[in-house]
Protein backbone atom coordinates (compact mmCIF):
# COMPACT_ATOMS: atom_id res chain seq x y z
CA UNK A 1 0.00 0.00 0.00
CA UNK A 2 1.37 3.24 -0.80
CA UNK A 3 0.29 6.20 0.83
CA UNK A 4 1.59 9.75 -0.51
CA UNK A 5 -0.29 13.26 -0.66
CA UNK A 6 0.75 15.73 -2.95
CA UNK A 7 2.99 18.74 -2.21
CA UNK A 8 0.31 21.21 -3.21
CA UNK A 9 -2.14 19.91 -0.91
CA UNK A 10 -0.27 20.59 1.94
CA UNK A 11 -0.48 24.10 3.33
CA UNK A 12 0.98 26.00 5.42
CA UNK A 13 -2.42 27.78 7.12
CA UNK A 14 -4.09 24.74 6.81
CA UNK A 15 -1.66 22.66 8.97
CA UNK A 16 -3.00 22.40 12.31
CA UNK A 17 -1.21 22.94 15.32
CA UNK A 18 -2.14 21.43 18.93
CA UNK A 19 -0.60 24.60 20.93
CA UNK A 20 -4.17 24.93 22.18
CA UNK A 21 -3.47 22.12 24.42
CA UNK A 22 -1.22 22.44 27.75
CA UNK A 23 2.38 21.03 27.60
CA UNK A 24 2.58 17.62 28.54
CA UNK A 25 4.61 17.24 32.26
CA UNK A 26 5.90 14.06 30.82
CA UNK A 27 8.51 15.94 28.68
CA UNK A 28 12.14 15.22 29.62
CA UNK A 29 12.56 19.49 29.33
CA UNK A 30 9.21 19.93 32.13
CA UNK A 31 10.88 17.45 34.29
CA UNK A 32 14.30 19.16 34.29
CA UNK A 33 12.90 22.03 34.06
CA UNK A 34 10.90 21.34 38.06
CA UNK A 35 14.32 19.93 39.67
CA UNK A 36 16.60 22.51 38.52
CA UNK A 37 17.04 25.56 41.71
CA UNK A 38 16.49 28.38 39.57
CA UNK A 39 16.02 30.91 42.03
CA UNK A 40 19.01 30.07 44.29
CA UNK A 41 21.32 29.48 40.70
CA UNK A 42 19.91 33.24 40.01
CA UNK A 43 21.29 34.59 43.31
CA UNK A 44 24.98 32.96 42.59
CA UNK A 45 24.65 34.63 39.00
CA UNK A 46 23.33 38.18 39.98
CA UNK A 47 25.88 38.30 42.73
CA UNK A 48 28.52 40.20 40.80
CA UNK A 49 25.81 42.89 38.86
CA UNK A 50 24.92 46.24 39.87
CA UNK A 51 21.22 47.19 39.31
CA UNK A 52 22.27 51.20 38.68
CA UNK A 53 24.99 50.30 36.24
CA UNK A 54 24.75 48.67 32.63
CA UNK A 55 22.62 47.69 30.07
CA UNK A 56 19.64 45.36 31.06
CA UNK A 57 20.81 41.49 30.80
CA UNK A 58 18.94 38.34 30.01
CA UNK A 59 17.16 36.11 32.56
CA UNK A 60 19.47 34.12 34.46
CA UNK A 61 16.88 31.39 33.61
CA UNK A 62 17.63 31.98 29.94
CA UNK A 63 21.48 32.17 30.45
CA UNK A 64 21.41 29.01 32.56
CA UNK A 65 18.65 27.23 30.74
CA UNK A 66 20.62 28.16 27.41
CA UNK A 67 24.24 26.45 28.47
CA UNK A 68 22.37 23.43 29.93
CA UNK A 69 20.53 22.73 26.01
CA UNK A 70 23.88 23.86 24.96
CA UNK A 71 25.45 20.84 26.96
CA UNK A 72 22.95 18.38 27.01
CA UNK A 73 22.36 18.32 22.70
CA UNK A 74 25.94 18.93 22.24
CA UNK A 75 25.49 21.51 19.62
CA UNK A 76 27.11 25.02 18.51
CA UNK A 77 25.79 28.50 19.71
CA UNK A 78 23.99 28.74 16.58
CA UNK A 79 22.27 25.78 16.82
CA UNK A 80 21.04 26.57 20.20
CA UNK A 81 19.40 29.40 19.67
CA UNK A 82 17.40 27.99 16.44
CA UNK A 83 16.28 24.92 18.53
CA UNK A 84 15.19 27.31 21.87
CA UNK A 85 13.58 29.14 18.29
CA UNK A 86 11.34 26.60 17.18
CA UNK A 87 10.73 23.76 20.11
CA UNK A 88 8.16 25.46 23.03
CA UNK A 89 9.80 23.12 25.44
CA UNK A 90 12.65 24.64 25.25
CA UNK A 91 10.96 27.88 25.53
CA UNK A 92 9.53 27.17 28.60
CA UNK A 93 12.70 25.54 30.00
CA UNK A 94 14.52 29.02 29.81
CA UNK A 95 11.42 30.69 31.53
CA UNK A 96 9.31 32.44 28.73
CA UNK A 97 5.82 32.80 29.73
CA UNK A 98 4.26 31.99 26.06
CA UNK A 99 5.40 30.90 22.40
CA UNK A 100 7.37 32.73 20.23
CA UNK A 101 8.45 32.81 16.78
CA UNK A 102 11.57 35.48 17.43
CA UNK A 103 14.90 34.64 18.37
CA UNK A 104 15.18 35.13 22.23
CA UNK A 105 18.78 36.14 21.83
CA UNK A 106 21.84 36.88 19.46
CA UNK A 107 23.97 33.89 18.83
CA UNK A 108 27.34 35.43 19.84
CA UNK A 109 25.94 36.66 23.20
CA UNK A 110 27.12 32.76 24.32
CA UNK A 111 30.44 33.99 24.23
CA UNK A 112 29.44 36.65 26.76
CA UNK A 113 27.73 34.38 28.45
CA UNK A 114 30.70 31.57 29.24
CA UNK A 115 32.92 34.52 30.26
CA UNK A 116 30.61 35.84 32.17
CA UNK A 117 30.00 32.61 34.15
CA UNK A 118 33.74 31.81 34.68
CA UNK A 119 35.00 29.10 36.96
CA UNK A 120 33.99 30.67 40.18
CA UNK A 121 30.31 31.05 39.63
CA UNK A 122 30.79 27.33 38.16
CA UNK A 123 32.05 25.99 41.36
CA UNK A 124 29.30 28.10 43.38
CA UNK A 125 26.44 27.00 41.20
CA UNK A 126 28.01 23.50 41.36
CA UNK A 127 27.80 23.02 45.29
CA UNK A 128 23.90 24.80 45.24
CA UNK A 129 23.36 21.73 42.96
CA UNK A 130 25.12 18.81 45.36
CA UNK A 131 22.98 20.47 48.57
CA UNK A 132 19.80 20.01 46.31
CA UNK A 133 20.63 16.52 45.14
CA UNK A 134 21.19 15.54 48.85
CA UNK A 135 24.98 14.53 47.52
CA UNK A 136 26.70 17.06 50.08
CA UNK A 137 24.62 16.45 53.57
CA UNK A 138 25.23 12.77 52.95
CA UNK A 139 29.25 13.34 52.81
CA UNK A 140 28.52 15.30 56.06
CA UNK A 141 27.09 12.61 57.81
CA UNK A 142 29.09 10.07 56.36
CA UNK A 143 32.58 12.28 57.91
CA UNK A 144 30.37 12.55 61.83
CA UNK A 145 29.72 8.51 61.36
CA UNK A 146 32.88 8.20 61.04
CA UNK A 147 33.75 10.71 63.69
CA UNK A 148 31.58 8.95 66.55
CA UNK A 149 33.39 5.75 65.78
CA UNK A 150 36.55 6.82 66.12
CA UNK A 151 35.57 7.70 69.34
CA UNK A 152 34.24 4.77 70.42
CA UNK A 153 36.89 3.02 69.09
CA UNK A 154 39.41 5.04 71.04
CA UNK A 155 37.44 4.04 74.42
CA UNK A 156 39.13 0.26 74.30
CA UNK A 157 41.65 -1.93 75.31
CA UNK A 158 44.60 -2.93 73.82
CA UNK A 159 43.31 -4.71 70.90
CA UNK A 160 41.85 -1.13 69.83
CA UNK A 161 45.38 0.48 70.56
CA UNK A 162 46.53 -2.23 68.15
CA UNK A 163 43.82 -1.22 65.88
CA UNK A 164 45.54 2.74 65.97
CA UNK A 165 48.85 1.68 66.04
CA UNK A 166 48.17 -0.36 62.65
CA UNK A 167 46.23 2.57 61.14
CA UNK A 168 48.97 4.85 61.90
CA UNK A 169 51.53 2.94 60.21
CA UNK A 170 49.18 2.68 56.70
CA UNK A 171 48.83 6.70 56.82
CA UNK A 172 52.37 6.75 57.40
CA UNK A 173 53.15 4.51 54.44
CA UNK A 174 50.45 6.39 52.15
CA UNK A 175 53.10 8.83 50.29
CA UNK A 176 50.45 12.15 50.34
CA UNK A 177 52.61 14.11 51.71
CA UNK A 178 54.84 16.48 49.45
CA UNK A 179 52.85 15.74 46.32
CA UNK A 180 51.31 18.43 44.16
CA UNK A 181 50.57 19.78 40.32
CA UNK A 182 47.18 19.53 38.26
CA UNK A 183 45.44 16.50 37.47
CA UNK A 184 44.34 16.60 33.64
CA UNK A 185 41.85 14.22 32.63
CA UNK A 186 40.32 14.12 28.78
CA UNK A 187 38.54 11.45 27.36
CA UNK A 188 40.38 11.57 24.05
CA UNK A 189 44.21 12.84 24.46
CA UNK A 190 46.56 13.92 27.09
CA UNK A 191 49.19 16.54 27.12
CA UNK A 192 52.46 15.99 25.66
CA UNK A 193 55.99 17.83 26.22
CA UNK A 194 57.13 17.98 23.01
CA UNK A 195 57.42 20.65 20.34
CA UNK A 196 54.74 21.50 18.06
CA UNK A 197 55.18 19.44 14.71
CA UNK A 198 55.67 20.77 11.43
CA UNK A 199 57.09 18.55 8.66
CA UNK A 200 60.44 20.68 7.67
CA UNK A 201 61.00 20.88 11.62
CA UNK A 202 60.94 17.11 12.26
CA UNK A 203 63.10 16.32 9.32
CA UNK A 204 65.60 19.48 10.28
CA UNK A 205 65.56 17.59 13.62
CA UNK A 206 66.04 14.68 12.16
CA UNK A 207 69.01 15.17 9.94
CA UNK A 208 70.82 16.80 12.99
CA UNK A 209 70.70 13.34 15.09
CA UNK A 210 71.85 11.68 12.15
CA UNK A 211 74.50 13.71 11.85
CA UNK A 212 75.82 13.44 15.70
CA UNK A 213 75.69 9.97 15.40
CA UNK A 214 77.21 9.46 11.88
CA UNK A 215 80.71 11.86 13.90
CA UNK A 216 80.12 10.15 17.32
CA UNK A 217 80.80 6.77 15.04
CA UNK A 218 83.83 7.73 13.25
CA UNK A 219 85.57 9.52 15.96
CA UNK A 220 84.99 6.38 18.39
CA UNK A 221 86.02 3.96 15.54
CA UNK A 222 88.50 6.16 14.01
CA UNK A 223 86.93 6.44 10.38
CA UNK A 224 87.30 8.89 7.76
CA UNK A 225 84.08 11.17 8.39
CA UNK A 226 81.73 11.71 5.20
CA UNK A 227 81.38 14.87 3.96
CA UNK A 228 77.29 16.07 5.39
CA UNK A 229 77.15 19.68 4.12
CA UNK A 230 75.76 20.49 7.61
CA UNK A 231 75.85 24.26 7.64
CA UNK A 232 74.68 24.78 4.11
CA UNK A 233 71.75 22.11 5.62
CA UNK A 234 71.24 24.46 8.66
CA UNK A 235 71.24 27.60 6.31
CA UNK A 236 68.27 26.28 4.17
CA UNK A 237 66.17 25.19 7.10
CA UNK A 238 66.57 28.51 8.83
CA UNK A 239 66.00 30.89 5.77
CA UNK A 240 62.51 28.96 5.92
CA UNK A 241 62.10 28.59 9.82
CA UNK A 242 62.33 32.34 10.05
CA UNK A 243 59.58 33.71 7.52
CA UNK A 244 56.74 34.98 9.27
CA UNK A 245 54.88 34.81 6.01
CA UNK A 246 55.44 31.03 4.48
CA UNK A 247 54.21 30.59 1.26
CA UNK A 248 53.25 27.09 -0.13
CA UNK A 249 56.63 26.43 -2.32
CA UNK A 250 58.69 27.80 0.21
CA UNK A 251 57.40 25.09 2.58
CA UNK A 252 57.33 22.35 -0.21
CA UNK A 253 61.34 23.72 -1.40
CA UNK A 254 62.46 23.23 2.05
CA UNK A 255 60.87 19.89 3.06
CA UNK A 256 62.28 18.63 -0.04
CA UNK A 257 65.97 19.82 0.49
CA UNK A 258 65.42 18.59 3.97
CA UNK A 259 64.33 15.07 2.34
CA UNK A 260 67.82 15.20 0.55
CA UNK A 261 69.91 15.41 3.63
CA UNK A 262 68.12 12.70 5.47
CA UNK A 263 68.41 10.46 2.62
CA UNK A 264 71.99 10.93 2.06
CA UNK A 265 72.61 10.70 6.30
CA UNK A 266 70.66 7.71 6.25
CA UNK A 267 72.75 5.82 3.56
CA UNK A 268 75.91 7.17 4.82
CA UNK A 269 75.08 5.07 8.38
CA UNK A 270 73.92 1.96 5.92
CA UNK A 271 77.79 2.57 4.51
CA UNK A 272 79.59 2.58 7.35
CA UNK A 273 77.78 -0.43 9.05
CA UNK A 274 78.33 -2.56 5.89
CA UNK A 275 82.10 -1.53 5.62
CA UNK A 276 82.88 -3.04 8.77
CA UNK A 277 81.86 -3.99 12.80
CA UNK A 278 83.76 -1.07 14.02
CA UNK A 279 81.16 1.13 13.83
CA UNK A 280 78.28 -0.60 14.61
CA UNK A 281 80.19 -1.26 17.87
CA UNK A 282 80.35 1.69 18.47
CA UNK A 283 76.42 2.41 18.33
CA UNK A 284 74.59 2.75 21.81
CA UNK A 285 71.06 1.05 21.80
CA UNK A 286 69.16 4.56 22.34
CA UNK A 287 71.12 5.79 18.87
CA UNK A 288 69.93 2.44 17.27
CA UNK A 289 66.39 3.22 18.07
CA UNK A 290 66.53 6.82 17.02
CA UNK A 291 67.84 5.66 13.49
CA UNK A 292 64.87 3.21 13.57
CA UNK A 293 62.77 6.08 14.12
CA UNK A 294 63.60 8.70 11.95
CA UNK A 295 63.90 5.65 9.30
CA UNK A 296 60.26 5.45 9.68
CA UNK A 297 59.52 8.90 9.55
CA UNK A 298 61.85 9.84 6.38
CA UNK A 299 59.24 7.46 5.24
CA UNK A 300 55.80 8.87 6.04
CA UNK A 301 57.58 12.34 4.91
CA UNK A 302 58.40 10.77 1.57
CA UNK A 303 54.81 9.56 1.05
CA UNK A 304 53.27 12.91 2.08
CA UNK A 305 55.28 14.88 -0.09
CA UNK A 306 54.83 12.89 -3.24
CA UNK A 307 50.63 12.50 -2.52
CA UNK A 308 50.39 16.07 -1.68
CA UNK A 309 49.07 15.15 1.48
CA UNK A 310 49.02 15.88 4.82
CA UNK A 311 47.84 12.88 6.83
CA UNK A 312 49.04 9.31 7.03
CA UNK A 313 48.44 6.59 9.15
CA UNK A 314 50.43 6.04 12.66
CA UNK A 315 52.17 9.50 11.78
CA UNK A 316 55.10 10.40 14.31
CA UNK A 317 54.73 13.88 15.56
CA UNK A 318 58.70 13.31 17.61
CA UNK A 319 61.05 11.33 16.98
CA UNK A 320 61.47 11.16 21.07
CA UNK A 321 58.24 10.04 21.79
CA UNK A 322 57.48 7.57 18.77
CA UNK A 323 54.61 6.58 20.58
CA UNK A 324 52.54 9.65 20.46
CA UNK A 325 50.20 10.15 18.27
CA UNK A 326 48.28 13.74 17.12
CA UNK A 327 44.90 13.85 18.09
CA UNK A 328 42.43 12.77 15.13
CA UNK A 329 40.52 16.06 15.83
CA UNK A 330 41.48 19.39 17.08
CA UNK A 331 39.68 21.29 19.79
CA UNK A 332 39.42 24.56 19.34
CA UNK A 333 39.09 27.35 21.62
CA UNK A 334 35.24 27.07 21.61
CA UNK A 335 35.28 23.48 22.49
CA UNK A 336 37.54 24.09 25.62
CA UNK A 337 35.53 27.03 26.95
CA UNK A 338 32.35 24.95 27.23
CA UNK A 339 33.74 22.03 28.49
CA UNK A 340 34.87 24.66 31.61
CA UNK A 341 31.66 26.28 31.75
CA UNK A 342 29.08 23.63 31.20
CA UNK A 343 30.61 21.02 33.75
CA UNK A 344 28.19 21.44 36.47
CA UNK A 345 25.37 20.72 33.88
CA UNK A 346 26.65 17.00 33.76
CA UNK A 347 27.12 16.26 37.49
CA UNK A 348 23.58 17.66 38.22
CA UNK A 349 21.95 15.57 35.55
CA UNK A 350 24.14 12.24 36.87
CA UNK A 351 22.53 12.93 40.17
CA UNK A 352 18.68 11.80 38.83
Amino acid sequence: MIRYTPAKQLTLEGFSTPFSQQLSTSNRWVILAAKIPWDKLADVYYKKMRADFGAPTLSARMVIGAVIIKHILNIDDREVVEQITENIYLQYFVGLSSFQQEAPFDASLMVSIRKRLGVEVMSRLNEIILQEAGLTKAKEEKTSDAGSKDESDGDGGESNKVGCQADAEIVKETPSEGLSGTLMLDATVSEQQIDYPTDIKLLNEGRRQLEGIIERGCLAAELIMPRMYRNIARKQYLNIAKKKNKSKRDIRRGIRQQLQYVKRDLKYINWLIETGPTFKETLKPKEWTLIQVIQEMYRQQVEMYKKREQKISDRIVSIYQPHVRPMPRAKTAYQRSLAASNWFVERWLHTY
